[in-house]
């Protein structure tokens, strides 16, 4: 593959065991999770910006404030679960090249992994109310807070994101704190955001399994209202 660029993954155990066997069989790459330390994400980034690794091996937590014009491919091992999520990671690559190379190899436990992370990301009513109540106006950390309320480390995460944006906790210097505001479990909104991303969950196989020109599936996806075959693709019509 030309130049450097960035492989995703669905999950940090994927992620850290594919640079693992990358580096074991000779390629400079590194692992980029939400669970690696901030200053050595800083390092990676700075590294894959300069062409001095190979790769990241990254999940999302790559985010989008990342920019690198003359990235040369972006690979995924598992799908992402929206085709926006996808279209927004594959399209860091080839921003000031010429060529750009993107590969999808979906696997078969991606739905599993999809309805994993959607079911943790909603709250459940006890967890959430005991995750509160463990908080106060004295900063937690995520493991000390883990081991309060007997949650998994990622889970805790995604219910803590969730509550975050609900106005119940926040973050802090040092941890999370409970904001006092009162909070309510909102059993509706929530099946309506289950609902939305199951729709988006077989928009992305749809993707998959399709015939016609992905890209204008894509831009379909977006709304693009201008959608229509790129002319470039086997799938196009014309």
């Amino acid at each position: 593959l030309p130049c450097s660029g960035i492989i995703y993954t669905l999950t940090v155990a994927a992620a850290e065991d594919t640079a693992r066997l990358l580096r074991e069989a000779g390629h400079e790459v590194r692992a980029y999770t939400g669970q690696t330390d901030a200053a050595e994400r800083e390092e990676s980034e700075a590294l894959l910006r300069d062409n001095r690794v190979k790769a990241l091996v990254a999940t999302s937590a790559l985010g989008m404030g990342f920019d690198k014009p003359d990235l040369g491919f972006v690979l995924h091992l598992g799908a992402p679960s929206s085709p926006v999520a996808y279209y927004q990671q594959v399209g860091r690559a080839g921003r000031a090249t010429a060529n750009a190379d993107v590969l999808l190899l979906p696997g078969s436990e991606d739905e599993a992994i999809w309805k994993y992370f959607a079911t943790a990301s909603m709250p459940d009513q006890a967890r959430a109310e005991a995750v509160i109540s463990a908080l106060g106006d004295e900063p937690l950390s995520t493991p000390v807070l883990e081991a309060r309320v007997d949650l998994r480390r990622t889970p805790l995460e995604l219910l803590l994101k969730v509550l975050d944006v609900d106005g119940a906790v926040k973050r802090v210097q040092g941890g999370w704190v409970a904001t006092g505001r009162p909070w309510v479990y909102d059993a509706p909104r929530y099946e309506r955001i289950a609902v939305a991303r199951r729709a988006e969950q077989q928009s992305m196989i749809d993707y998959e399994q399709g015939t016609g020109c992905r890209m204008e599936y894509l831009q379909r996806a977006l709304d693009d209202d201008t959608a229509m075959p790129c002319g470039r693709c086997d799938n196009c019509a014309g």
